[in-house]
């Protein structure tokens, strides 16, 4: 049984399908838990005055990482599933997705299988299948 499940959220139709999916297998259990983690890209290091302009970007960026996945929260929490939310700075979402998913042993990853990423055409899945490849746990890849 599946009592804590990973579920990276990027805003794609893929993602907010693996919502639902996630959803079902935790629904009507009551030790399962779902905890949703975006990933807010890192930003290059900017020096002198910029620096303020950069703590004002992060603060920003975050703030919209959060609203994206307050909508997802509200939504497990009302089917009674108990739900958390991450939002981590990186610029490898596969890199912190099993290692997040390691760290804090996680039983399940559930992920879309493409995400918004500029270049989807040309990299189709490679965060999922990255994820896939490196996983400490068993992933389940939403169409």
């Amino acid at each position: 049984m599946f009592r804590k499940i990973l579920l990276p959220i990027d805003g794609s139709e893929h993602s907010k399908r693996a919502v639902d999916a996630a959803i079902s297998i935790c629904k009507g259990k009551n030790q399962c838990r779902i905890t949703l983690l975006t990933i807010q890209h890192s930003l290059p290091l900017w020096i002198g005055e910029m620096a303020f302009a950069y703590a004002e970007v992060e603060t920003k960026l975050e703030k919209e990482c959060n609203d994206m996945l307050s909508p997802f929260k509200e939504r497990i929490q009302a089917e009674g599933v108990v739900c958390q939310s991450l939002v981590i700075k990186s610029s490898s979402p596969a890199y912190e997705i099993y290692s997040i998913a390691k760290d804090h042993n996680f039983d399940l990853i559930v992920m879309g299988s493409r995400g918004l990423g500029k270049v989807s055409e040309l990299w189709l899945g490679s965060v999922s299948h990255t994820v896939v490849q490196q996983a400490p746990c068993p992933v389940l890849v939403v169409k």
